[in-house]
């Protein structure tokens, strides 16, 4: 039917727990390879997510997992001077 349902579960804390930076979501596989290529250079672990919505796979690029969200946040900043500007944090 379309709808959407959200559950929302209060986490034990908000500044700790398993946090990443999410970079990009493609449709091809091969562009989110191309993007991991690019960063691990430079930001060493990352990986590649599958998301399925309607139907249709997405390949989310993430950055290697943060254990607060204070270096999550750093992380994302670093990014986004480098020109990564819709870049986000994620919580896992």
């Amino acid at each position: 039917d379309g709808k959407v349902t959200t559950v929302l579960v209060k986490p034990a804390s908000y500044t700790e727990g398993r946090f990443t930076v999410q970079v990009g979501s493609f449709k091809e596989k091969s562009n989110a390879k191309a993007l991991v290529r690019n960063l691990k250079k430079r930001y060493g672990r990352v990986r590649i997510e599958v998301f399925k919505l309607n139907g249709v796979k997405f390949y989310r690029v993430q950055t290697e997992e943060k254990n607060t969200i204070g270096q999550a946040l750093a992380m994302q900043k670093r990014l986004e001077k480098e020109g990564f500007r819709d870049c986000f944090v994620v919580a896992r």
